[in-house]
């Protein structure tokens, strides 16, 4: 299973807009995710897109520590 776009304000959605509970729920959608691999899971994320830096989502980060 793929999980692509693990990038910060993608996934979790960015803005200012987003509470505590709305990352909470996407950090849910995630486990999710994880959960249904059966054998092998691949998580990416871009180091740069359309010329930005973008950054690992924190979710990632949270695997890593």
């Amino acid at each position: 299973m793929f999980v692509v776009g693990m990038e910060e304000n993608i996934f979790p959605s960015g803005g200012f807009m987003i509470s505590e509970t709305e990352v909470e729920e996407e950090r849910r959608l995630f486990y999710v995710a994880m959960t249904r691999a059966k054998h092998r899971l691949i998580i990416s994320y871009c180091k740069e897109k359309n010329g930005k830096d973008m950054e690992r989502s924190r979710f990632v980060d949270e695997l890593l520590r």
